[in-house]
């Protein structure tokens, strides 16, 4: 099953909804590649964390868009 940010792991809940978002995108596409749940999401989380904090404001309201 697909998460999405309303059916999401209980370790993100308490994320920024953008950074929820970000995580999900890439942990489901590493899911799909038979990578672990648990393993998808802790790389997924570290790589959105990272895309944030390097993400300027227009990036990251277009990709509240996406």
């Amino acid at each position: 099953m697909t998460w999405t940010l309303t059916h999401c792991p209980t370790p993100l809940t308490q994320t920024r909804q953008l950074v929820r978002k970000k995580t999900l995108e890439i942990a489901n596409d590493l899911r799909r590649e038979n990578v672990p749940d648990h393993l998808a999401l802790a790389l997924a989380l570290r790589q959105a964390r990272q895309w944030y904090q390097a993400a300027d404001a227009s990036t990251r309201a277009a990709y509240a868009r996406h």
